[in-house]
């Protein structure tokens, strides 16, 4: 193991490391193989075989800390520096991140929650370091959306960190909190600032600048939806529920049309701006149903986390390596493979979400097919934008 795990940093760092080594050529395999993973437990179960200790949390931290932790932390070890105008990521910057997110899927899988957890915290608290070095050093400010970032890195760190070290039997809420910190703390956060500024830009709405360009809306703009966002968590866990809902509620529509734009006209439409746009739709509206349908929420929740998450997080990857590894940009106009994998995702994250609501003795069945649908989904992704990884860099070759 530890032989394949050197002989993949080599392959993806072959110059010196003066040379930019590009870390989402490390962390997007990664995170892509682990979204296939996190549907196993699942597919596994309704085969008859039990390969997880608790298939529900294995599941939940695959995806969320496995397969949205590493594009994220592909993305942003890769865009910070160009952003501020400072030195790109070293190997020894992204290799840790690398073995800490494949560390913390490994014990998240065979049950061991606190090593998973802690792993998370010390993955979460390098990118920190990472950015925070950057910004240090910055020769340009990024963008005011930038700022739900650290929130969303600090919320990682926070949540993970009780939860490996913190009393589990803990009371008043604690540990709820910390949770939520954890998991929706982290992408929401991350999601809604990234998202406001890339979009737009990759919908093609008319006069969004450029992800690196300096300009857009000030930071004041930027200070409700924040506020909202992260208050809602402590209000929900500490005061009422469907207080805290509904400031959440507020936080993502305001992200959806101010933020997302997703209702601005565009310059020239295209099939990554359509799935984008969808996929900003299916995070936002969930959260708005939940103080009507309180009993509803984990399932509800998968229109968010498939629909938009993961949806939007794998459209969001296709600007990455087009633009990164040299390739024609066209495909994000004219790539019909791009509007499958919409579609597969959208008619995944409806049908987890909605046929248990009518046929709950048919949860486990359901979400096994949600899991078939979602690998499908992935494949289609890999064979024409994953593989252009493999092929112009030569990351897994």
């Amino acid at each position: 193991m530890i032989q394949v795990i050197s002989a993949v940093l080599h392959r993806s760092y072959p110059h010196s490391m003066s040379e930019r080594p590009e870390p989402y050529r490390l962390l997007f395999p990664l995170g892509a193989a682990l979204a296939a993973a996190g549907v196993l437990p699942w597919i596994l179960l309704q085969a008859g075989w039990n390969v997880s200790p608790n298939p529900v949390t294995t599941h939940g931290r695959l995806m969320f800390h496995g397969f949205l932790g590493s594009f994220a932390a592909g993305f942003l070890m890769t865009a910070v520096p160009r952003m501020s105008g400072t030195q790109p990521a070293r190997r020894w910057e992204t290799g840790p991140v690398f073995l800490l997110l494949l560390f913390q899927a490994a014990a998240a899988f065979f049950g061991q929650e606190r090593l998973a957890a802690a792993a998370m915290a010390l993955a979460s608290l390098q990118i920190s370091f990472f950015i925070l070095r950057r910004f240090a050093r910055r020769r340009r400010t990024p963008p005011s959306m930038f700022l739900f970032v650290p929130f969303g890195l600090l919320s990682a760190l926070a949540g993970t960190a009780w939860m490996a070290f913190g009393d589990p039997a803990a009371g008043g809420g604690v540990a709820a909190y910390a949770k939520k910190l954890a998991f929706e703390g982290f992408m929401l956060n991350l999601v809604v600032g990234l998202g406001s500024r890339l979009v737009p830009v990759l919908s093609r709405v008319q006069g969004a600048l450029s992800p690196h360009q300096p300009g857009g809306p000030g930071l004041r703009s930027q200070l409700p939806a924040l506020l909202l966002l992260n208050l809602s968590f402590p209000v929900e866990v500490f005061f009422s529920r469907e207080a805290g809902q509904i400031l959440r509620a507020a936080a993502l529509l305001d992200a959806l049309v101010r933020g997302f734009r997703v209702f601005a006209p565009v310059a020239t439409p295209g099939f990554l701006g359509a799935v984008l746009r969808a996929s900003a739709v299916f995070l936002c509206a969930p959260y708005a149903l939940l103080p009507l349908f309180p009993s509803f929420e984990r399932h509800l929740l998968h229109l968010a986390y498939i629909g938009g998450l993961g949806l939007m997080t794998l459209m969001v990857a296709v600007r990455v390596v087009l633009s990164h590894g040299g390739q024609p940009m066209d495909f994000e106009l004219n790539g019909r493979s791009l509007g499958v994998v919409g579609f597969l995702l959208a008619a995944t994250a409806s049908t987890r979400a909605l046929l248990p609501l009518i046929w709950p003795q048919w949860t486990f069945p359901i979400a096994a097919a949600a899991g078939i649908a979602w690998f499908a989904a992935l494949l289609i992704w890999w064979g024409w934008v994953g593989r252009r990884i493999d092929r112009v860099l030569q990351v897994l070759s």
